[in-house]
């Protein structure tokens, strides 16, 4: 029997140096973890920058013969980059994580195992485990924990973390993360709203580690002023129920 399709959609905005090796390790890493699925990396460049170079995507493409690269000129937000990977790849089911690889091996391997199980449900949602913010900067902290205070106070999720950058979801779910149009960070938000509404999407939630060397960048304060923007759009849509 045919192995299943997993698509490893990976944003790349501006990443660090030796960036095309840290992909190339981790996802031969996940693979060889992960024998029962077919593989399939998407890349999708949001934004060109130094950092990035042409042999660098041939080694890639040398590596993993089925790999799937895109690319964009000017950077339209991780939520953009992250619907275009999966609108344009066909697979039995995604995950998607940043660049950086940020999450544990053993995190991103077990999440999988949740998602593709006979009786898996319909999306498999990383949440942060209580070791989480001594391992995070504290301007990151309190947004975090700001954000998550508004999700309790606003949405009706049975959690608050929705912003775990670690997901996986099957081909039912793909058209539910397709229907999000946030452009940024509360992508994610959105999504989960808009599969917790829908009555034949399941969720579960599952506890995922961080890597204790990852690097976190400051958050840009314009940023946050959309995405403020974006809450309150999405707490509108929700009372709506998502209409379209």
């Amino acid at each position: 029997m045919a192995r299943p399709s997993l698509a490893l959609v990976v944003p790349c905005y501006r990443p660090g140096v030796d960036w095309h090796v840290v992909f190339r390790d981790n996802v031969d890493a996940l693979q060889r973890r992960l024998p029962e699925v077919r593989l399939i990396p998407v890349l999708v460049v949001d934004g060109m920058c130094p950092e990035l170079e042409s042999d660098q995507f041939k080694l890639l493409g040398s590596t993993f013969p089925h790999i799937r690269f895109h690319w964009f000129s000017h950077n339209h937000g991780k939520g953009f980059a992250l619907r275009h990977g999966v609108r344009h790849v066909e697979a039995d089911y995604y995950l998607y994580t940043d660049v950086d690889f940020p999450f544990e091996h053993e995190s991103m391997v077990s999440l999988v195992h949740r998602l593709i199980r006979s009786d898996g449900p319909d999306v498999v949602a990383g949440v942060k485990g209580p070791d989480h913010y001594g391992k995070v900067p504290l301007q990151r902290c309190l947004v975090s924990i700001l954000l998550r205070v508004g999700i309790r106070l606003l949405f009706g999720l049975p959690h608050s973390d929705t912003q775990t950058g670690l997901k996986g979801f099957n081909r039912k779910a793909r058209a539910v993360f397709l229907q999000t149009r946030i452009p940024r960070y509360l992508f994610d938000l959105e999504f989960l709203l808009r599969a917790h509404r829908a009555p034949d999407i399941r969720i579960e939630w599952h506890e995922v580690a961080l890597r204790p060397d990852v690097a976190f960048t400051p958050i840009d304060r314009r940023i946050l002023g959309s995405e403020l923007r974006n809450l309150a759009w999405l707490w509108w849509q929700s009372v709506k129920g998502f209409e379209e």
